[in-house]
């Protein structure tokens, strides 16, 4: 069984519907149990050509299926969902990363790389992420500090209350 922790990021659309649609289509992935959902976080585009704000989150999942699998599996769901790839860090109705395993296990393959590279760079994916993640360190890495460097040059701001708060509470739940 594999622990996963992913990053979820939407800014076409209506990104309330999008990210509740993408935690409904995570927590329905064959051999998946959902474990845990931050909150919503409103983002700059970082690397980017000028385009909207992001709704950020992570999650995490518990999965009996091989890290590869489950990665070909997010990327099938970005494909159900329209996404076009328009350009590196374009515009996109969904993007799912696979962040890391909890086991800190690395891969290296042709199409995936775990820990995600950008991991520790980006604070759309700390500050969510530090919601669910509680262990100090992760990789021999401080995420708290790494957050703290990335806010320099980064906006992020927390949603008091997400539309989508009731898909977050059931994927939790289990009960999607």
């Amino acid at each position: 069984m594999n622990e996963l922790y992913l990053s979820l990021g939407t800014n076409i659309g209506n990104t309330a519907a999008n990210m509740h649609r993408a935690l409904l289509s995570l927590s329905q992935l064959p051999k998946t149990r959902p474990l845990a959902v931050s909150s919503g976080w409103i983002t700059a585009p970082v690397d980017a050509p000028p385009q909207n704000d992001f709704l950020n989150l992570c999650c995490s999942v518990e999965t009996d299926c091989p890290p590869e699998i489950f990665h070909r599996y997010t990327k099938q769901l970005e494909t159900e969902f329209g996404r076009v790839k328009t350009g590196l860090n374009g515009p996109r109705i969904i993007d799912i990363d696979l962040l890391f395993l909890a086991s800190e296990e690395t891969i290296r393959t042709e199409t995936l790389m775990i820990p995600h590279p950008r991991l520790f760079e980006r604070a759309f994916v700390l500050a969510p992420l530090l919601e669910i993640y509680k262990n100090g360190t992760l990789f021999g890495r401080r995420p708290d500090e790494c957050l703290k460097t990335a806010l320099k040059t980064q906006r992020v701001e927390k949603l008091s209350r997400p539309s989508f708060a009731s898909a977050m509470n059931q994927f939790v739940n289990h009960a999607l």
